[in-house]
């Protein structure tokens, strides 16, 4: 096994650095315990244990967030926008909570006479326009095919303008960004 190959140049004294035997691990050729047991000193194996724990912890929070987006659009999906808005409602600093579904009109006609990847430009181009409104406090997701999610909290002193004119203005700069780019 490799292991003990591994093992083998180790004590015959031919050249075997660490990058090597990282690979060897990081490819599942040999066990992590199997790859503690190569290094001699209790700082050797504690420095590996801890860098090894390290890595798996970003690739897992890597994954998760990978899991969380759409991979389309890069906005959050379904399932990350209801935790969003639940850590919302927990914390319960606002007084209102817009939430607008958006559907992209014409999506099937332009999918149909343009093509799928026309399709995907139109659904990129809303969720950048989401993602702008999302610096103003929103919460913006994919929900499915060309459908999307808003959740704005508005605070009491935002109440100054209607609710209806926050996704008028978010319709207007859809709409807006859709015709610049040739979409009807």
């Amino acid at each position: 096994n490799e292991y003990s190959r591994l093992f083998h140049l180790i004590n015959s004294g031919d050249n075997v650095d660490s990058k090597m035997l990282r690979e060897a691990l990081d490819a599942g050729k040999i066990e992590l315990e199997d790859y503690i047991k190569l290094f001699e000193t209790l700082d050797e194996k504690k420095d590996i244990i801890i860098s090894h724990l390290s890595q798996t912890a970003l690739n897992l929070h890597d994954k998760a967030e990978d899991y969380s987006k759409d991979a389309l659009t890069g906005l959050r999906n379904r399932h990350s926008l209801e935790s969003s808005i639940d850590n919302l409602i927990t914390k319960g600093q606002y007084e209102t909570l817009l939430v607008m579904f958006i559907d992209v009109d014409n999506f099937k006609t332009v999918n149909d006479t343009r093509g799928h990847e026309a399709g995907d430009e139109a659904l990129v181009i809303v969720a950048d326009v989401l993602k702008d409104e999302e610096k103003r406090g929103g919460y913006a997701c994919r929900k499915g095919g060309d459908e999307f999610l808003f959740a704005q909290p508005v605070l009491e002193q935002d109440h100054k303008q209607p609710l209806s004119s926050i996704s008028e203005r978010i319709r207007n700069r859809i709409n807006k960004a859709l015709a610049e780019k040739g979409f009807p």
